[in-house]
Formats: structure tokens, C-alpha cells, sequence
């Protein structure tokens, strides 16, 4: 009586928590709260599965135990699937699978489910015996194939992109999904050799977990270009500062859009907002591909720091960068072409801290806008005086 006291106090409290998450996620319009709350309803349909269950083992209710068992152990199967699709979902290398996979990775937690629920009839999962003395059937190994299968498979997939990502972000995120799964698989092994209520537990813990550390990255990351915001660039780079330093060949790259108050005068201050999202779309793959950590400053003022640059594309950076911009800019279907200045500075010791390179970077940054300006004014003043010359030469004909 105890042990279902408890374990009732348990499933009470994870119900309320889970609560909780259901009506934060809820207000979220991204898309990874509304992935992961389709996760927070199965994990709370296993709660509800696991009251019935205890409810059951009192003697009025004793012929409903073999079949709010079944239940129970569907919901869990489907619960781990659900989880899978979730840290699928969020992984760089597996961004929109094709509707047909979604369905071939839930159709066995499906049967699962459908297998458990009909055990109470054909007692192949819990055999025939006392209703709350039930033993384990002959196929009662397809629980723990089918969970941990699908639990493991989403930890291999979240390792692979651990190993395969040269992006900070995609390795911390790949260790932030890590969590759930490590800690429902630690939560079977535990329920398994002490009989008690832990998967739930560990799982609702976990779940918390992963929202409130969603949450701070979303309150960490700049709406209109989708990249690290100032304030996360600070912490970054105050925290790294020193590790940067002894590295010798970590780079700080300021990257600004040329006449962008032009743009906005012109094109409208939407057009001046694609623009910024389409700069920091390119940065974000950049800095995936590189490594690299991006922001966006302020404005249509972006970083970039880079723990290993390649000499070859810090000489070139402005160069890159403009071509990717211009390529982009097309892509997009932008009624202009961006162009960027770049400021580099390398990270090293004697710079007087991180806001003196800051300071330094955004020195350099002007320096080669100033460059881009005087370019723009030879090229108008060259055009300006070939078409002088040529009404001159019709006068002249005329």
C-alpha cells in the first residue's frame, strides 16, 4: 500500500508539472515547441495510463489491472517513438524527412501499442495468473526491444551529429537532446532493478529540462536573422576570451551591409529586413560549415568568431563574402544585390580584453567600408564622365 502511495505522489506531481509544460508550449509558435509538445501529450497520456494502473490494484477494480497495464506499456511505446521524431526533427542532417519515413518509424510503435492493449486477451505480453501477481509472457521481450530501440536509435542519431558538426550550436544542441534520452534509458534500467515508478520521473525531469533550456535559447537568438543575438555574443566571447587567445589562429570578423539606410529609403523597410535575414541565413551556414560562432550585433551590424580560421579565407574574407551576398541576394529574388564590408581581427593577447577587440574589429570593418565608398564614387564618376563625353561627341556630330 505504500509503494502505491508513493508511486501515486509521483504520477500526481509529474501530471502537474507536465501540466505546466503543456500550457507554456502551447503559447510558443515556433516550430520546435510545437514538435516537442506532440511529445509532452504522450508522456501525459502515460501518466494518466500509469494512475489507471494503480487505481486498479484495489480489489473493486482488480479485473481492470491486466488491461491498464496493457495500456500503460502502449503509451510508453509510443511515447519513445514520438520522442524519436522529435530529436529527428532537430537534427541538421534530418531537417524534413518525407512523410513515408515519419509513418515507417511510428507504424511499429503503433502495433506495439495495439499488441499491449490486446493483451489482456491473448496473454502473450503478462501471462495468466492472480490479477496483481501477473507474470511476464513469452513476448514480453518486445517491450524493451521496442523502447530501448527506438530510445537508442535517437541517441546514435544525436552522437552522429555531434561527431559530423563543426557548428558549436549544432554540438550543444546535439548534447541538450542527449539528455532525455540518456535519462529515460537510465530510468528503465533503474525501474528494472528496483521495481519502482523511475521512467516516468526521469523522463518528466528531463522534458523540464529541455524547455527551460529551449526557452533560453530562444530568448538568446535574434528574431529576423535567426543567428545569436548581442547579448549572447557578449557571453560568448567574455567567457572564450582567454581560451581564444592561446589558440592562435581564432579570427573576429565585424560584417556590415553597405547603404543599407538606402535600401530602406528605397525598397522599404521590409526589403531591409530580407535583407538582414538573408545575411544571416548565409552567416548561419558559413559558421556551420567553419565552425564559427555568429550574431547578429545590432542593426545590419553582424560578428563572426572564428576558433579556427583558414589563413586562405581571412585574407579573402571580403572577397567570400560579397560573393555568397550576391549569389544570395539572387536566390532570394531581392530587387537589389547586398554588398558587405568586413572588418578581421585576430584574437590574441595584449588586445586589452574582448571590448577593445570589439573596438578593433569594428575599426576595420569602417576601413573597408571607407574602401567600398571611394570604389562606388570612382565607378559613378567614371560613368557619370563617359556619358559627358559621349553627348559631347554627338554635339559635336550634330
Amino acid at each position: 500500500m505504500s509503494l502505491a502511495l508513493s508511486e501515486l505522489q509521483i504520477d500526481l506531481m509529474c501530471l502537474m508539472v507536465l501540466t505546466v509544460s503543456y500550457l507554456t508550449l502551447r503559447q510558443s509558435k515556433d516550430l520546435i515547441s510545437r514538435n516537442l509538445l506532440l511529445c509532452v501529450l504522450w508522456l501525459t497520456v502515460t501518466v494518466l495510463c500509469d494512475l489507471l494502473r494503480i487505481v486498479s490494484t484495489s480489489q473493486a477494480f482488480e479485473h481492470v489491472y491486466p488491461f491498464s497495464l496493457g495500456l500503460l506499456f502502449g503509451a510508453i511505446g509510443l511515447t519513445c517513438a514520438y520522442w524519436m521524431r522529435f530529436t529527428a526533427s532537430q537534427l541538421s542532417f534530418h531537417r524534413k524527412p518525407p512523410r513515408w519515413r515519419n509513418l515507417a518509424v511510428t507504424a511499429p510503435a503503433i502495433a506495439f501499442a495495439l499488441f499491449c492493449i490486446t493483451s489482456y486477451w491473448h496473454g502473450l505480453l503478462m501471462a495468466d495468473g492472480p490479477a496483481l501477481f501477473l507474470s511476464r509472457g513469452p513476448l514480453f521481450w518486445i517491450l524493451a526491444v521496442c523502447c530501448f530501440g527506438y530510445l537508442m536509435t535517437a541517441l546514435m542519431c544525436v552522437f552522429y551529429e555531434y561527431l559530423i558538426s563543426d557548428s558549436l550550436e549544432n554540438r550543444r544542441s546535439s548534447l541538450i537532446l542527449s539528455v532525455f534520452t540518456l535519462g529515460a534509458i537510465s530510468g528503465g534500467i533503474m525501474q528494472y532493478l528496483t521495481n519502482m515508478q523511475w521512467v516516468i520521473s526521469c523522463s518528466t525531469v528531463c522534458v523540464v529540462f529541455y524547455i527551460v533550456t529551449m526557452h533560453e535559447d530562444l530568448v538568446s537568438r535574434d528574431v529576423l536573422s535567426g543567428l545569436n543575438n548581442r547579448s549572447r555574443f557578449s557571453r560568448y566571447l567574455n567567457e572564450r576570451y582567454e581560451q581564444l587567445c592561446r589558440g592562435g589562429d581564432a579570427w573576429l570578423l565585424f560584417v556590415d551591409i553597405d547603404r543599407f539606410k538606402e535600401i530602406n529609403d528605397r525598397y522599404g523597410h521590409l526589403a531591409g529586413d530580407r535583407a538582414i535575414s538573408m545575411v544571416g541565413e548565409m552567416l548561419h551556414l558559413l559558421a556551420g560549415d567553419s565552425g564559427a560562432f555568429a550574431a547578429r550585433y545590432g542593426g545590419d551590424e553582424f560578428v563572426m568568431v572564428m576558433p579556427h580560421a583558414d589563413p586562405g579565407f581571412i585574407e579573402r574574407c571580403d572577397e567570400i563574402l560579397n560573393s555568397h551576398a550576391e549569389l544570395s541576394s539572387f536566390e532570394k529574388n531581392l530587387p537589389f544585390t547586398v554588398s558587405l564590408s568586413v572588418g578581421a581581427v585576430r584574437i590574441s593577447q595584449g588586445q586589452g580584453g574582448a571590448q577593445a577587440l570589439v573596438k578593433s574589429a569594428d575599426s576595420s570593418m569602417y576601413r573597408d567600408k571607407l574602401r567600398h565608398h571611394r570604389k562606388d564614387a570612382e565607378r559613378t564618376s567614371g560613368k557619370a564622365a563617359g556619358e559627358a563625353g559621349a553627348e559631347t561627341s554627338q554635339d559635336r556630330e550634330g
